[in-house]
């Protein structure tokens, strides 16, 4: 008796159809959230717990290299294409430097030992801040 066997049945195409599509729909929120044109997000350094500086990432500091070190944190960021980065930190591991440029909302750059992190927010993250 032979049995009429398929790779995959309609209804498990149905659900790997839908569980894409909600993959996508929210890998399309994430971006549409952090678009250019849209309110620029801010890069807000903290050492110690505390805010000392914010920049907006709307690409008018884009080319500047920013010397942290009146910050309480030793190194520089450098902003490019409404983003930033850590460079020439001076501490052993350089783990925030490795995180290279971030710009969209939820990524961060930290730095342990020197107890510092430059976090992104958004326009209305930021004003909640103040």
């Amino acid at each position: 008796m032979a049995q009429n066997r398929t790779f995959i049945k309609k209804t498990d195409a149905l659900i790997i159809l839908l569980l894409a599509a909600a993959c996508l729909a929210g890998l399309w929120f994430m971006k549409s959230r952090s678009r250019p044109g849209t309110r620029a997000n801010y890069a807000v350094l903290t050492v110690n717990d505390e805010i000392q500086a914010a920049w907006p990432l709307d690409g008018s500091l884009d080319g500047q290299v920013i010397d942290l070190a009146p910050y309480a944190f030793p190194g520089k960021a450098e902003f490019q294409d409404s983003r930033v980065r850590v460079v020439e930190v001076h501490c052993p591991d350089k783990i925030c430097e490795g995180a290279g440029y971030i710009g969209g909302e939820f990524e961060s750059a930290v730095c342990l030992p020197n107890r510092a992190a430059i976090l992104i927010y958004t326009a209305e993250e930021y004003q909640n801040l103040r």
